[in-house]
């Protein structure tokens, strides 16, 4: 996985909104409150991998739909992390969807101190 991708890309998504900047931080607000919502059920997957493999589909699922939330605000890094798991779910061990998963967690909060450090 590469860590090439930029984190955000503010400047592009103000152009998608046409500059609006109190539209951008309110799609930004959204996002967050879902990310988290989805980042803990994902959790809740992975955690329960060891006895349930039927939550395979439930992950690939889940970091779908939060890949394509991440790259409708200009966030390719955490899209990458998620399409990494989304394409890779139901063939990886455990060890290594919980290792994506990290990794996946951390671009979160890389993406969460850009955006927050907006609203100063």
């Amino acid at each position: 996985m590469t860590t090439e991708n930029p984190v955000f890309m503010y400047e592009e998504l103000l152009e998608l909104v046409m500059n609006d900047t109190e539209i951008a931080h309110e799609l930004l607000k959204e996002f967050k409150v879902q990310t988290n919502k989805h980042m803990e059920l994902l959790a809740d997957y992975v955690a329960q991998l060891n006895t349930k493999t039927d939550l395979r589909e439930q992950i690939k699922k889940t970091a779908h739909l939060l890949k394509g939330s991440a790259l409708n605000i200009r966030a390719p890094h955490f899209a990458e992390c998620m399409r990494v798991i989304e394409h890779n779910a139901l063939d990886l061990s455990v060890e290594e969807v919980n290792d994506f998963f990290k990794r996946a967690e951390d671009a979160r909060s890389a993406l969460y101190q850009e955006i927050d450090a907006l609203a100063h």
